[in-house]
């Protein structure tokens, strides 16, 4: 999708805004630093590297394409663990909208 096709206002700054998704910047992340800490959750034991991440990410997005579910549809998580749920849900969907061509 062309930038002249999305929504954007980049108002007063000279920085301009970054243009991709959670998905693609997680992409440049794990080839950047593959083997460096992205998640660490102390509380629940879990420490992941940004390859790991990557990784269960894509098993999550497969998993939502492998459910038929589409760009524009609606996707309830209930997790037992919410701060788990929230990074691979949010970079899933990306994911999931990337594959649908939008």
């Amino acid at each position: 999708m062309s930038i002249s096709t999305r929504s954007y206002d980049h108002g007063t700054s000279a920085t301009p805004l970054i243009i991709g998704t959670i998905g693609d910047a997680l992409d440049k992340a794990a080839e950047r630093w593959p083997d460096r800490e992205a998640v660490v959750m102390r509380d629940q034991a879990i420490r992941l590297t940004f390859a790991e991440l990557r990784r269960e990410v894509d098993r999550l997005a497969a998993g939502l394409i492998a459910l038929s579910l589409r760009s524009g549809d609606r996707i309830g998580i209930w997790s037992r663990i919410p701060a788990i749920s929230a990074p691979w849900t949010k970079t899933a969907t990306s994911r999931l909208l990337g594959a649908a061509g939008t």
